[in-house]
């Protein structure tokens, strides 16, 4: 299998037998992943178009909300390779990614599943339209995570707090919520879930000098206390 990156020194293979060249060049193949942002996907599938046009090579993108049709039409096999996790190119691991798949017929699907079957990754079949929706959720689960770890930090920053002491609570959260079977909601703690009023006022008088941080404290809170009285 060969892959054609930018930076070449920067990526790792996600299995063994696995030969990696620098794009420019052009190679003989079976596949082209094109991993790019989402902004230049048009650019370059045009680009890829005009080399590779009336080849029987599969052309596959790996955004989580672009439609498979934003490929350029003149390809003939074009799909969608959508892994499910955030890569920052540290201690990443490409086949703990699930992969969503969809293919514009059976046989360029076929060839996707193959590909993924031959990376050792578990992966699904999705149209446009439920990958959309998964990239949504993904957003809630994993970028607004990351941004209320990053205000809780500041809050500690700002009480003269070791972060660390959170992260014992991070890790016990997260394990409680991803083993199999459990419901999240099912999981959720604090003052919000138990109606404790005085608690989260207390909260907010901390938060007077944080009218942003504030503003999501006000939000999340009522969505936590609204969610509780539905059960």
């Amino acid at each position: 299998m060969t892959v054609a990156v930018r930076e070449p020194s920067r990526f790792v293979p996600p299995t063994e037998g696995v030969r990696v060249v620098r794009t420019g060049y052009p190679i003989n193949t079976d596949y082209v992943i094109i991993a790019v942002s989402d902004d230049a996907l048009a650019t370059v599938s045009s680009h890829l178009a005009d080399i590779v046009a009336g080849c029987d090579v599969v052309v596959a993108h790996t955004s989580g909300t672009v439609p498979l049709e934003a490929l350029d039409g003149r390809l003939s096999r074009r799909g969608v390779f959508y892994p499910l996790l955030s890569f920052t190119g540290e201690g990443d691991d490409f086949r703990k990614a699930p992969l969503l798949l969809e293919g514009e017929d059976e046989d360029t699907l076929r060839r996707l599943q193959s590909l993924a079957d031959t990376l050792g990754t578990k992966w699904c079949v999705a149209d446009s339209e439920k990958r959309g929706k998964v990239h949504l959720a993904a957003v809630f689960a994993n970028n607004f995570v990351c941004r209320m770890q990053s205000l809780a930090k500041e809050l500690c920053d700002r009480g003269g707090v070791d972060y660390e002491l959170l992260k014992p609570l991070i890790v016990t959260a997260a394990e409680k919520m991803t083993r199999e079977g459990v419901d999240p909601h099912d999981c959720q703690t604090g003052p919000a879930a138990r109606g404790d009023l005085s608690t989260i006022e207390r909260h907010r008088s901390l938060l007077g000098q944080m009218p942003e941080t504030l503003a999501v404290y006000d939000i999340v809170t009522e969505s936590i206390m609204n969610e509780k009285n539905k059960k």
